[in-house]
């Protein structure tokens, strides 16, 4: 990360910096990363990295303040003034720290941050062909498959082998030109991703398959902790 920052040319900053806001513009979506809907604004105004974005908003590379840490609102102006976005559209997509400081906001749940598998990311071949955006659930280690799609989520690129970084131009593209919306999946039987569904639901998620779990099956209408307790 600091190495990829590092080889940012002040010319391009500057020029970027210089603009009150982005040429191409678009709102995060409900279910958007952070991060992810940087990298969409990167990739549709030709940035070959958003750690342009990152850097004309005063972001530097402390991503973390992204990912774990609500933004400070001076932030998250600057942030909006580029994007054209309302500040508190975008507070809602970093994971807000609970007051103890012990969890953060997901899906309106709070949940342990060791949950979230924030530097390795992992996607759905079939939900990027059906929209092309990386999703928070994504992101949280217990979901191991789409369920709307009974596929599972990969977490490296099939073509070269490397780990799936957000320092990227594309959502969908490997540092390497693979298109990874061209990736051969893995299908799984219902019963092996009634585990994430159950999740899904618990985080009341939208457009969930209309898959048949046993009536006497006892985590259907648990809470996310006590889910996760259970599993």
């Amino acid at each position: 990360m600091h190495r990829a920052f590092q080889e940012l040319t002040s010319p391009k900053i500057d020029n970027l910096s210089s603009q009150s806001t982005l040429v191409v513009r678009s709102r995060p979506k409900e279910d958007e990363t952070y991060l992810g809907f940087l990298v969409r604004l990167a990739e549709i105004n030709s940035y070959d990295t958003p750690l342009w974005i990152l850097q004309a908003a005063d972001l530097g590379w402390k991503i973390h303040r992204l990912v774990s840490r609500k933004g400070l609102i001076r932030i998250n102006k600057q942030l909006a003034e580029l994007t054209q976005v309302k500040a508190e559209a975008l507070e809602r997509l970093p994971y807000q720290s609970t007051p103890d400081g012990r969890s953060v906001k997901f899906f309106h749940h709070d949940i342990e941050p060791y949950l979230l598998r924030l530097d390795r990311e992992r996607l759905c071949v079939e939900c990027l062909k059906e929209s092309n955006y990386c999703r928070k659930q994504w992101q949280f280690a217990a979901v191991t498959c789409c369920p709307i799609h009974k596929v599972l989520l990969i977490d490296e690129c099939p073509a070269c082998g490397e780990s799936m970084t957000w320092f990227r131009d594309h959502v969908s593209k490997c540092h390497c030109g693979f298109e990874w919306r061209m990736s051969k999946v893995t299908r799984l039987p219902e019963s092996e991703c009634r585990v994430s569904l159950l999740l899904y639901r618990a985080f009341a998620l939208p457009g969930l398959p209309q898959i048949k779990l046993p009536k006497k099956n006892p985590l259907i209408d648990l809470s996310v902790s006590s889910l996760l307790n259970a599993l």
